[in-house]
């Protein structure tokens, strides 16, 4: 059932990835873009940022 869900609900091309790197430098940020990332998530991770950022892409999807 799970699999069939994802398909209903995301194809290849639109699922969502979100890269999560100790880097917070803008450098980084903008190299994990570039690399094809959605979104970027520094560690120690902020939950609140990351649910956010987590919704913000789902409801793109």
């Amino acid at each position: 059932m799970r699999r069939s869900w994802r398909r209903c609900v995301f194809n290849r091309r639109t699922i969502p990835i979100v890269a999560m790197t100790a880097n917070a430098f803008a450098e980084d940020v903008q190299a994990a873009l570039e690399a094809g990332m959605n979104a970027h998530a520094a560690k120690p991770t902020d939950m609140r940022a990351l649910c956010a950022t987590l919704l913000s892409l789902i409801k793109r999807a």
